[in-house]
């Protein structure tokens, strides 16, 4: 079960030293420190970046009052502060428990893994990788599960998950590889939006509650690109949505971002915003796209047909039945068509985060990170 969890939450594309923080966020010593250096130049561009044409969309999803950079600093912090490395494992030696009273709300319904392996890749470049996940969302769920605060040891500190917010992060290989890199300088401002994005996106885990604690992922629809995989939202403030659409807001205000880069950040906003989904469409959806699918096969076969007999009565019998076969596939792909439309305005839900948490005001963040600037 925590497997699955774990799998779920995640965002699915060194030698150790001692652990560090900057501007609020501590950084676990299983991180290298190339790692720590870029996260660090991430966090300092978001910071001193000005925000002249902020995105209002992005703004009243995140319910953030103002988007320049000490608030988005603030609205990260207060979902993400814990990071650990690829190489940190969930392990026994690294796992402690402690007792807790959860809120006695129901807890989310976790997808399994999917029925059918993916495709094994063929390209040695295309191995999976991790590149981020909020695995304290999915400790909050697991342990609420067994009535249990799950923490863990991180270098010296006890970590105690004691609500999705409580931003115990994992950072992998994933999120820094050069090829998926917008720009050869992997400290360029395309490439923090990138990361910052992805950030954003593991970040919306850590909000919600009952139900939707963890704002888990579901099951893309039939015709999806991940179809039956959980890597679609059934909401319109979910994870997809956050982190595309800070992606957006931070790329309106790139002004050093070439015409190259805005498009490959474009390009990625779309892809997230195709993952959201509504789940009340998505039986419509399948049933359509498994009539398309049948219908194909029978005209397939007719025409097969046609093309070995010689009866000119029977081939004009099938020639009308793939007619009226291809004529219902066209009617059924325009529902299909016109669902996809109508999939992607999930409802909003509530984000409010349950469990026990101490928030972090605006003014102690902006004190934290000139810290770290000085």
């Amino acid at each position: 079960m925590k497997k699955a969890i774990l799998m779920t939450l995640s965002l699915v594309v060194g030698t150790a030293q001692a652990s560090t923080s900057f501007g609020g966020f501590e950084f676990h010593s299983s991180i290298p420190q190339g790692q720590v250096d870029q996260l660090v130049n991430d966090f300092t561009y978001l910071y001193k970046n000005p925000v002249t044409n902020p995105d209002s969309e992005f703004l009243q999803t995140a319910d953030m009052a103002v988007g320049d950079g000490p608030n988005f600093h603030n609205w990260l912090l207060n979902r993400a502060h814990y990071i650990v490395g690829e190489s940190f494992e969930l392990s026994a030696a690294n796992l402690i428990g402690k007792s807790f009273r959860f809120p006695r709300t129901p807890l989310p319904t976790i997808p399994s893994a999917p029925s059918q392996p993916e495709p094994t890749p063929t390209d040695p470049q295309s191995e999976k990788v991790v590149v981020m996940s909020n695995i304290g969302a999915a400790l909050y769920i697991g342990g609420k599960q067994a009535q249990l605060a799950i923490g863990i040891k991180f270098d010296g500190q006890k970590v105690f998950v004691t609500s999705p917010r409580t931003g115990l992060f994992q950072v992998g290989k994933g999120l820094f590889l050069e090829r998926f890199l917008l720009n050869k300088d992997p400290k360029a401002p395309a490439n923090s939006i990138f990361r910052l994005g992805t950030l954003a996106h593991e970040s919306r885990h850590s909000d919600s509650n009952s139900e939707t604690t963890g704002f888990v992922h579901a099951y893309c629809p039939a015709g999806h690109p991940f179809e039956g995989y959980p890597a679609c939202d059934s909401s319109s403030n979910g994870p997809y949505t956050i982190g595309a659409m800070s992606e957006r807001h931070m790329l309106k205000n790139c002004t050093a971002c070439s015409v190259e880069e805005l498009k490959g950040l474009e390009a990625g906003v779309a892809d997230s915003l195709g993952r959201v989904i509504n789940p009340e469409l998505t039986a419509r959806s399948t049933s359509l796209a498994q009539l398309i699918k049948s219908n194909q096969t029978i005209i397939s076969s007719y025409e097969l047909m046609v093309s070995i007999i010689t009866d000119k009565d029977l081939i004009e019998k099938y020639q009308g039945e793939i007619k009226k076969l291809k004529d219902q596939n066209a009617s059924y792909q325009l529902q299909l068509d016109t669902l996809k439309v109508e999939v992607a305005k999930a409802p909003v839900v509530d984000s409010t985060p349950e469990g026990s948490f101490s928030p972090i005001s605006l003014e102690d963040s902006m004190k934290l990170m000139m810290k770290s600037l000085r």
